[in-house]
């Protein structure tokens, strides 16, 4: 199992706080808060992440080209994934004024991290210490490659850790973290307005609003890395046609180890790789503003009641992307998107079975 690894990491952070009474009417809160998350480690050094400047012998072949896995704890590399993201320094800012009798204004603001990626986990990219049997059905999608009575036309493939370097995976698909991962972060904000009315009742109108930045844009899967330029789109149906694989003889593997291939993989940016996929990668953003209304009966007469209508829309960038050349291409309404909602709360306190 791949996902069988022994991660630690530790997150450390702190904070200060301070409430300040400026006047009778006027109070203040101020803090600030510090995270960072210490890169993990895997107790046995089985993991890596692609570099797309890793200088690479593949470029023998086509000068030029770069890109590899590199692992960690091997010639000299340290043991962690990541450079560790210590820039996390978050504000907060409440402010709350009775500005007219009967009549609260509260404004609020926060920065705040969230969970960051270079934690410990469980997916975190073990290409080389697992087993993939890539099966080729076809170079071009139209000629057969290979036939279902033989599943395994190149043998079992062995295990070999660390040992082929930035060649791992090569002519194949390569799942792993890359080494620009951040923390994502929102910005919060809430202001609201609040009315004493008569009759025991609190009327509450407010705008809250956030903003994501550097949250994740796709899992194990929905985007690419190396996904073809679509300014070749307009080769058209010569993306499929079988050119001389330029490897042959030289480098073998999965799409790489014939004698043709196409020229659509070989206009790849990683033309030694099929698919790269950034697991987890971060760079995608959200917004959601609302407007939340409530009024609140305080208990009298054997009788409260409450009363909350909220406005809102929330967008985001998704997790899957047609294009990974332009993933707000897929800016759409978030899975959690709730446009309206009403709730309606009360107790009645029955005038019967008292003692």
């Amino acid at each position: 199992n791949y996902k069988n690894v022994a991660t630690q990491s530790l997150y450390v952070a702190g904070y200060f706080q301070d409430d300040w009474r400026v006047t009778p009417k006027l109070s203040l809160s101020l803090g600030l808060r510090w995270d960072v998350d210490v890169p993990r480690t895997e107790r046995y050094n089985r993991t890596n992440y692609f570099d797309p400047k890793a200088a690479t012998p593949a470029s023998q072949v086509i000068p030029g080209i770069t890109g590899g896995l590199i692992f960690v704890g091997v010639n000299g590399q340290p043991r962690e994934q990541f450079t560790a993201d210590k820039n996390n320094w978050a504000p907060r800012f409440g402010l709350s004024w009775q500005f007219l009798p009967k009549t609260v204004l509260r404004l609020g603001y926060a920065h705040i991290y969230g969970p960051s990626q270079q934690a410990a986990a469980g997916t975190i990219g073990t290409m080389g210490f697992r087993v993939d049997n890539t099966w080729v059905a076809s170079i071009d999608g139209l000629t057969p490659t290979n036939y279902l009575r033989n599943p395994y036309p190149l043998g079992i493939a062995p295990v070999v850790g660390a040992a082929k370097g930035v060649m791992t995976q090569f002519g194949d698909r390569i799942e792993a973290t890359t080494q620009d991962i951040i923390s994502p972060r929102t910005r919060q904000i809430n202001f609201n307005l609040q009315r004493e009315l008569p009759a025991g009742t609190l009327l509450e109108v407010a705008y809250v609003g956030t903003r994501g930045y550097y949250l994740h844009r796709n899992d194990e899967g929905g985007l690419s890395l190396n996904q073809l330029d679509p300014k070749y789109m307009s080769l058209g149906s010569k993306l499929t046609e079988q050119v001389d694989n330029p490897f042959f003889g030289k480098y073998s593997g999965g799409v790489l180890a014939g004698a043709k291939t196409t020229r659509a993989q070989l206009l790849r940016p990683y033309p030694q790789f099929t698919d790269i996929i950034p697991i987890y990668s971060v760079g995608a953003s959200s917004f959601y503003h609302s407007l939340q209304v409530s009024a609140n009966k305080r208990f009298s007469q054997g009788l409260q009641m409450q009363l909350a209508y909220t406005w809102a829309k929330s967008l985001d960038d998704g997790l899957s992307h047609q294009d990974s050349y332009n993933i707000r291409a897929d800016r759409a309404l978030s899975d959690i998107d709730i446009a309206q909602r009403l709730t309606v709360a009360g107790v009645y306190d029955l005038p019967i079975g008292r003692s």
